[in-house]
């Protein structure tokens, strides 16, 4: 038997989306029994096998569906000649998604970032930390299923495939200039949330100086600044808390 725990923990921390196809009931002949497990990527690409053939390609396609649309399903496949297959069997597949949830990227991994990602552990919430610190990337203190990007933010902000139904990004840096910059850049991205961190001096600065720039009223107000409920205090786990009632509201009714 493959190792596809360890497959799925692999993928995991890479933060690639993906579907686990088993084999859950199976009669007559048929290439594999009930168990058998297969997971597909949303490039198409299998680790595993259950059954090999045109039942393949068509688990592979439906599961490529049931990534785009994020649910799972039960599917029956006769293996008779309608499906190029003539084992004459039937099989069902169930196809679960794994990692299509909302996905929050944290541009910053000091405190504040820290105590979020304890708050929003065990939430649907994929955590994604940018930050060219190493030793405040991999800090300690960061749940081990946080998912770390050295790369540099606007390589990031880039190359990331956003959507603005399930992508949630928030800026606190260490550096003002920086989450000026970041936070200009994620205006131009499609996203259901854009947050900066900071008191109302420095959102009022913010402001004028995207004004100057040429940025609408309307394109500013897509910013939420301070981020949060409301002022619960200023410590780092106060404020994630703030923001993570603040998300998960948000999340529920989108």
């Amino acid at each position: 038997m493959w190792d596809w725990v360890s497959k799925i923990s692999e993928l995991q921390a890479e933060g690639m989306p993906f579907a686990l196809a088993t084999v859950v009931s199976s009669k007559g002949s048929s290439p594999r029994k009930t168990g058998a497990k297969m997971i597909i990527n949303k490039n198409g690409d299998i680790f595993g096998t259950v059954g090999g053939g045109n039942l393949e390609k068509l688990v592979i396609e439906d599961s490529r569906k049931c990534l785009t649309d994020g649910a799972p399903q039960v599917f029956n496949y006769p293996l008779t000649s309608k499906v190029n297959q003539c084992c004459g069997g039937t099989v069902d597949i169930l196809i679960e998604i794994v990692g299509v949830g909302p996905r929050l990227y944290l541009f910053g991994a000091g405190h504040v970032s820290q105590a979020i990602c304890h708050t929003l552990q065990g939430t649907p919430f994929q955590l994604h930390i940018i930050d060219g610190r190493k030793e405040w990337l991999h800090h300690p203190n960061f749940p081990k299923n946080v998912i770390r990007h050295a790369e540099c933010w606007d390589e990031l902000i880039l190359n990331n495939d956003w959507n603005e139904k399930n992508d949630y990004a928030v800026v606190l840096t260490h550096d003002h200039g920086l989450d000026f910059s970041i936070i200009e850049d994620l205006m131009k991205r499609p996203l259901r949330y854009r947050g900066l961190i900071g008191s109302d001096t420095k959102w009022n600065k913010f402001q004028n100086e995207f004004k100057s720039g040429g940025y609408s009223a309307s394109e500013i107000a897509t910013i939420t600044c301070p981020i949060g409920i409301g002022d619960l205090g200023n410590g780092p786990e106060e404020v994630a808390i703030s923001l993570a009632a603040e998300l998960l509201g948000l999340q529920k009714n989108s």
